[in-house]
């Protein structure tokens, strides 16, 4: 019977769902933590009034176009508190872009080196396809970790029409910069365990390692695409 089958299914997935939507408070609560460090403001942030700010930004997000409502949302909690909220948004999710091409290089890397037959479609292009993103990771390593990556930011439209003040990134510490990195890595390892469980929930024949490589090379090639 197609329904019996369909609740047993049901039933067996669910402690894994519970699992991932656990996972997924943890990874905002990073994305405050990143968000926390790079934010500028006269007085001390409360933590939970940062966390407020992520969440509503994510829901803001969900009714705007490619994600707008995500620095709407935030900067409506956060206006009172801090002039910088957008800024430092951009500039988190720079970090974690960073993230995002180093990861997909290791993976694309890797590949080039072993011949895995669940990724042989890559084959032809491999080579180039490694280059690129390791050219990328080059670049946006030396942006970030630069003294004068603020420049960057002065071209963007957007933030001169929104007034945003960007020369104060440029003195944002080595040390804030290097734990800002640390935390991208770590939500990006969340992920990573929410789809490994997620792949266990639904009987996939993934391996922890082989989970790394495919998440890493799916949001490598996903930043590159039309949102």
């Amino acid at each position: 019977n197609l329904e019996i089958l369909s609740s047993s299914f049901s039933k067996k997935l669910i402690p894994f769902l519970i699992l991932v939507f656990i996972f997924q408070f943890l990874n905002w609560i990073l994305e405050a933590v990143k968000l926390k460090i790079l934010l500028k403001s006269e007085k001390k942030l409360p933590f939970l009034m940062i966390v407020k700010a992520v969440y509503v930004g994510n829901l803001t997000s969900l009714i705007t176009p490619k994600r707008l409502g995500n620095f709407i949302g935030r900067s409506w909690i956060l206006k009172k508190h801090s002039k910088y909220t957008i800024i430092s948004t951009i500039s988190g999710n720079f970090v974690q872009l960073f993230t995002t091409l180093l990861m997909a290089f290791f993976s694309f890397f890797y590949l080039s080196i072993y011949n895995v037959k669940s990724f042989n479609f890559f084959n032809p292009f491999i080579k180039e396809i490694t280059f690129f993103y390791g050219l990328g990771s080059i670049i946006f390593c030396f942006l970030i970790f630069n003294n004068q990556w603020h420049s960057i930011f002065k071209k963007i439209t957007f933030l001169k029409c929104m007034n945003q003040p960007v020369g104060y990134l440029g003195n944002i510490s080595l040390k804030k910069r290097l734990y800002v990195v640390l935390v991208s890595v770590l939500r990006y390892t969340v992920f990573i365990f929410q789809y490994y469980i997620l792949f266990n929930g639904l009987m996939m024949s993934y391996d922890f390692f082989e989970t790394i490589i495919l998440i890493s090379l799916l949001f490598g090639m996903v930043s590159f695409l039309p949102s």
